[in-house]
């Protein structure tokens, strides 16, 4: 529990991937880099809400 708690977007894609035994980490790094794009995140690695941010909108799709 203690990992989900410390990094909840890494966890909930390696959830999403056992559930649906399909890779999503790579096109969430893809769409996380765009997303940060956007909202003029540029420095990597890229901070917590820029993580969170991405992730809400990727998991919406």
């Amino acid at each position: 529990m203690k990992q989900f708690e410390r990094i909840p977007v890494w966890s909930k894609i390696r959830i999403k991937e056992l559930r649906s035994r399909r890779e999503h980490l790579y096109f969430f790094l893809k769409y996380a880099s765009e997303y940060a794009e956007r909202t003029g995140d540029t420095v990597r690695p890229f901070g917590k809400k820029t993580w969170e941010g991405a992730f809400e909108e990727w998991d919406r799709q």
